[in-house]
């Protein structure tokens, strides 16, 4: 109120006070003087002029009906009820009176009362917008938003020409009201149009932006909505939601920390209300302030222990931390509030999950996808369980239902591909990590898993380009830089195959006898035969013994070396001086000029028993153990961030690496590789090689692996 206006009114007080003194039994004077009162706001002094008035004058309606008006103005319904009854009682035509007692009802929630008393109003005259108006309230509190739309169309039309409208001469409000009401049918555009007449109307109203600022953010329009608030704050900084509104939309755009700022704002003018905690906590969550989000979602509980968001939310803070048992105790809780949300279930069953308690995670995401069977999260979690249960064919079948739902999230590829290659199939692996890098490249999982499997194809050199991608992709990670590790162990098996691949034989004991014999019976035919052609062929005795040239007997000499060395070979070594011999006496003298016979028939010779050195008896050259981890896939699977593979890999590479330094200085040659999850270890003696096998069991339990079954032996053969 401008201080003019004020002080014509203490003015008129003083006129009517005047009046009292010289006439103290007019109640006229009285009721004048209570009006001018309750158009001060003094609705006290303005209730003791009515009280007088109507002692004086016990028959006048309009007295009852306007200390009526000043109980309601102080909230006191119930007596601003009694008085519009009297003066209906008095004057039951009277429209305004009807409307006036509907008012009090609709803000005591008695809505059929209130809607009786405006239908009345309205009957007994049809034509003034404010009786359509306040029915348009009253439905809109009973959430009719369409019967509120109705009247508030009305109003509009009634009022449209009448400058004198007593609520809002403008007729602001009723746009104010309308456009809240297409606001909550979701009606966003005809909302704004609404709030944007209301505000051409009266730009100075803060709810009237404020309001249209929602409606924007509804919109997704976040830039405009805070605009709005801004300008609802500058009209009245004291109004706690403003700032709260303002910091939710600073949420959506992901900035945080001005979230954050209004939050404490709004706080700080209501510490009472659970919402701006509530909100709070979340935008720290989103900040991964975990603990700080935790205390706001305890505050919002404190003030409200009846909602399950705030139970479900501050579980999800504690899932975030690794708290599993009091994530699982929270959403125990929200599903207890609410046990038709499928989120608290998918939720708890992640924590399940997390926990390691996959048949309960099962359980809780049955419940899930029973309450809603259109959502691909969660028969991809639950896939993930009957993974880490090595269910892979169940798990199969929800991803496959995962990308029916949803065919363009690649992570449901990746999680196929991946109970693919634990049944082995790896063909059909590959097939999903292929999908899931066409719909993700830049994801370097997607190719560390598709390069694993090549790997299990034996494909090294698909392995290393994947792995070579995965480093290209996150250059500066701790994980790239493993990765290199691995790459050169992978090419540095390719070049030597981890021992000696051409000469490299593994048997089981059961092959082994069967192969000695027969590689024994084959060698020794084949020994005799060039015996027999030594000491028996004739032919072959021409031709060491008539060539009398130089050159024939330097060609003679040179078969008969290689020839005396094999049949006398006892070791390795000597086998394979002998074949060199023959394969250098073949490269030299196969293109020789005009070749005599003899010559054409020692190549011969030559390249025969080559071919029969491929049948000698191979000689035990050491032992070799081989480790599957236990699970390992479905650890690596499980472990979805950088930070968590890179310890899994740490693990297994600190263990090859005890192996190696326990054993340093042991007399008996030993080597330990590392391929994939597989620990393969060669020794030379079988004693180091028992050794080697406890002391990898010892370093795995203590890291909490698992070997699968127990560790497998070989013999390697040269």
């Amino acid at each position: 109120m401008e201080e003019k206006e004020k002080e014509e009114l203490l003015k008129e007080i003083k006129e009517y006070t005047q009046k009292i003194k010289e006439e103290p039994d007019n109640a006229i004077y009285y009721y004048n003087r209570g009006n001018t009162y309750k158009n001060l706001g003094d609705y006290q002094n303005a209730i003791e002029n009515y009280d007088k008035a109507i002692e004086l004058e016990l028959s006048n309606a309009s007295y009852y009906n306007n200390r009526g008006n000043a109980y309601y103005n102080l909230k006191e319904y119930d007596k601003a009820i009694q008085d519009y009854s009297k003066a209906i009682e008095l004057n039951p035509n009277n429209a305004s009176y009807f409307n006036n007692r509907g008012s009090a009802y609709g803000n005591l929630k008695n809505y059929d009362k209130a809607i009786q008393d405006s239908n009345k109003a309205i009957e007994l005259n049809p034509n003034n917008a404010s009786y359509f108006d306040n029915r348009g309230n009253i439905y809109f509190d009973l959430e009719n938003y369409d019967k509120a739309i109705q009247d508030f169309n009305k109003a509009i039309e009634l009022n449209s020409n009448n400058v004198s409208y007593e609520l809002n001469p403008n007729n602001a409000l009723t746009y104010y009201n309308r456009g809240s009401a297409y606001n909550n049918l979701k009606n966003y555009d005809k909302a704004i149009q609404d709030f944007n007449k209301a505000i051409e109307l009266n730009s100075n109203n803060a709810s009237y932006f404020n309001n249209r600022g929602s409606a924007y953010g509804n919109l997704k329009n976040y830039k405009k909505a805070i605009q709005d608030f801004n300008k609802a704050i500058e009209l009245n900084p004291n109004n706690p939601s403003y700032f709260y509104n303002r910091g939710n939309a600073y949420g959506n755009l992901e900035k945080y920390k001005e979230a954050i700022q209004d939050f404490n704002k709004a706080i700080e003018l209501n510490p009472n209300n659970p919402s701006y905690f509530y909100n709070r906590g979340n935008a720290y969550g989103n900040l991964k302030n975990y603990k700080k989000a935790i205390q706001d979602f305890n505050k919002a509980i404190e003030l409200n222990p009846n909602n399950p968001s705030y139970f479900y939310n501050r579980g999800s803070a504690y899932n975030n931390l690794k708290n599993y048992k009091k994530a699982i105790q929270d959403f125990n809780k929200a599903i207890e509030l609410n046990p038709n949300n499928p989120s608290y279930f998918y939720n708890r069953g992640n924590a399940y999950g997390n926990s390691e308690k996959y048949e309960e995670a099962i359980q809780d995401f049955n419940k899930a996808i029973e309450l809603n069977p259109n959502n691909p999260s969660y028969f991809n979690n639950r896939g993930s369980a009957y993974g880490n249960l090595e269910k892979y064919e169940e798990a199969i079948q929800d991803f496959n239902k995962a990308i029916e739902l949803n065919p363009n999230n690649p992570s449901y590829f990746n999680n196929r591909g991946s109970a693919y290659g634990n049944l082995e199939k790896y063909e059909e692996a590959i097939q999903d990590f292929n999908k899931a890098i066409e719909l993700n490249p830049n994801n370097p999982s997607y190719y560390y898993n598709r390069g694993i499997t090549y790997e299990d194809l034996g494909e090294s050199d698909k392995t290393i380009n994947d792995f070579n991608n995965v480093i290209k992709l996150d250059p500066n990670s701790n994980f790239a830089m493993e990765l290199k590790k691995v790459i050169s162990t992978l090419k540095e098996n390719e070049k030597k195959e981890n021992i000696q691949q051409n000469n490299k034989i593994i048997y089981t004991s059961k092959d082994k006898k069967n192969y000695e014999e027969r590689s024994d019976e084959e060698f020794q035919k084949v020994k005799k035969d060039f015996s027999s052609l030594k000491e028996n062929d004739n032919d072959f005795q021409e031709k060491i013994s008539t060539d009398e040239d130089e050159r024939n007997k330097k060609i003679n000499k040179n078969f008969e070396d290689a020839l005396d060395l094999h049949l006398n070979a006892e070791t390795d070594k000597e086998f394979q001086k002998a074949e060199e011999d023959f394969s250098s006496f073949i490269k030299t003298y196969k293109d020789f000029p005009d070749k005599p016979p003899a010559l054409e028939n020692l190549l011969t010779e030559a390249s025969s028993y080559l071919v029969a050195s491929k049948f000698r008896v191979k000689r035990l050259v050491g032992y070799l153990t081989f480790a599957d981890i236990l699970g390992w896939k479905g650890i690596w699977q499980k472990q979805n961030t950088d930070v968590g593979k890179i310890d899994n890999i740490r693990k297994l590479l600190s263990i090859k690496d005890n192996l190696n330094k326990k054993f340093l200085n042991d007399e008996s040659f030993h080597n330990v590789k590392l391929i994939s999850d597989t620990f393969v270890i060669y020794s030379r003696s079988f004693e180091l090689s028992n050794k080697l096998s406890k002391e990898l069991i010892k370093l795995c339990l203590e890291k909490e692996l698992l070997i699968r079954g127990a560790t497998s032996y070989g013999e390697c053969y040269n």
